[in-house]
């Protein structure tokens, strides 16, 4: 069965519930499960309605933008981000954060920047971050209303390596404050 693809403009209300402001998308695992989308004209917000519902990213093995930002959040039986392979441009930044059973963040190894920061914050089973050796620019963003560090990786129980970091300090530029306290390093 050959599937359309389609970007956000085309969604199916039946799968995505879509929320004005600000603007986000909320999956379901049904879309998750079956769709081929390539591309997010605004924001891409993962987060389960219920807990163990989202267990891969498979659906989104197609899309190689998002526009605004990716968050993943809040999803109990997440274990990896291979769905994301495809990933190469976000366009605000990436949040990754209390995703228990995530084990790796390997799917986004092919991001090479982010705008406005990258958090990755108290998911308990990750072991390392070697997905962000792709990574060769991260920004602080700052306004007189909101304010996000270009880095923050904080109490993920369990990260014990941070050495797909190397790159982006070695070569790369992480412009603004960056973060990194209170993980496994031991």
């Amino acid at each position: 069965m050959q599937h359309k693809r389609h970007a956000v403009n085309g969604f199916d209300p039946a799968v995505i519930r879509w929320q004005q402001c600000p603007q986000v998308l909320y999956f379901q695992k049904r879309l998750l499960d079956a769709a081929h989308i390539w591309r997010f004209i605004s924001s891409l917000w993962i987060e389960e309605a219920v807990p163990g519902t989202i267990t891969n990213l498979n659906g989104l093995s197609e899309l190689t933008s998002v526009e605004g930002s990716l968050d993943i959040t809040n999803n109990a039986s997440l274990t990896n981000v291979d769905g994301l392979a495809a990933l190469s441009e976000i366009g605000w930044w990436i949040d990754i954060i209390n995703n228990d059973a995530l084990t790796n963040v390997d799917g986004l190894a092919s991001v090479t920047s982010v705008d406005m920061g990258v958090n990755i914050v108290s998911n308990d089973a990750l072991t390392n971050v070697d997905g962000l050796a792709g990574l060769n620019y991260v920004h602080q963003y700052y306004s007189e209303s909101f304010s996000r560090q270009a880095l923050w990786i904080e109490g993920n129980e369990r990260l014990a390596d941070c050495c797909g970091l190397h790159p982006l300090f070695a070569w790369g530029t992480v412009e603004g404050v960056f973060d990194i306290d209170n993980n496994d390093f031991g």
